[in-house]
């Protein structure tokens, strides 16, 4: 398990930097500055958040999408009502 962790904080101290040099409007640019501007959190304690914020995001979609799928297998009226309407696609992905 250790290496595993090794790995994503290394990857994310990567994306970090890449971010620093190149910042957007996202979550991972706000908790930059508020490292470099604010001295908010510390590098690791930066590079942990964001690591923590990957895999939890990662987990949430990966075990909903089963349930997301099913729903629409289930409820196949839905379906049908998505697949005629493929502009509403973002608005149900979003739900």
């Amino acid at each position: 398990m250790t290496d595993y962790i090794d790995k994503m904080l290394v990857y994310m101290a990567g994306l970090i930097a890449v971010r620093r040099e190149e910042p957007a409007d996202d979550l991972l640019s706000a908790l930059i500055a508020a490292r470099d501007e604010q001295d908010k959190l510390s590098e690791d304690e930066l590079v942990r958040l964001a690591v923590g914020v990957l895999v939890a995001g990662h987990e949430t979609t990966a075990t909903q999408l089963p349930n997301f799928v099913y729903v629409l297998l289930t409820h196949p009226e839905q379906l049908v009502v998505l697949r005629a309407d493929l502009d509403g696609m973002p608005r149900a992905v979003e739900e």
